[in-house]
C-alpha cells in the first residue's frame, strides 16, 4: 500500500530514481541528485522500499543502495555486477527459471531479486 504523504522531497526523491533507472543509487546519492537532506533522504527512501517503488541492494562493501522498480522490471530478475555496480536486466523467460530451480531448494525469490556477479568488462 503506497504512503499517503507525497511531499515535494519525495517527489524528487522519485524523480531521480526514474531518470536514473538502469542504476542503484546510494543514499548520498539520492541526496545529492534530489536535493534532498541526507537525514530526510534515509526516511523517504524507507517509505519508497515499503510501498515497492525502489529495491534495496547490499554491495560487497556493505553499502547500502537502492534502485527503481517499475511494472517493467516487477516481472524479471537483475544481475549486479560487484565490481562496477552496472545493473542488467535478465530475460523474463530466464528469470522464472531460476526462479523455478531456486524453489526446489526450499527457497523463495521473488521475479524482483538481484543477483550479484562481476560482469565480463570487468573480468577483462
Amino acid at each position: 500500500m503506497r504512503s499517503k504523504y507525497n511531499t515535494d522531497h519525495k517527489r524528487a526523491i522519485e524523480a531521480s530514481f526514474i531518470e536514473n533507472r538502469e542504476r542503484s543509487l546510494s543514499a548520498k546519492e539520492v541526496s545529492m541528485l534530489s536535493r534532498v537532506p541526507l537525514s530526510s533522504a534515509y526516511r523517504i527512501l524507507s517509505s519508497l522500499e515499503r510501498d515497492g517503488i525502489i529495491t534495496s541492494v547490499t554491495s560487497k562493501s556493505r553499502e547500502k543502495s537502492y534502485r527503481y522498480t517499475d511494472s517493467i522490471c516487477s516481472k524479471h530478475m537483475h544481475i549486479k555486477c560487484l565490481n562496477c555496480g552496472r545493473i542488467e536486466h535478465l530475460d523474463d523467460a530466464l528469470s522464472k527459471d531460476i526462479e523455478r530451480a531456486i524453489s526446489q531448494s526450499g527457497f523463495s525469490l521473488s521475479l524482483t531479486s538481484t543477483l550479484s556477479g562481476i560482469c565480463r568488462e570487468c573480468r577483462s
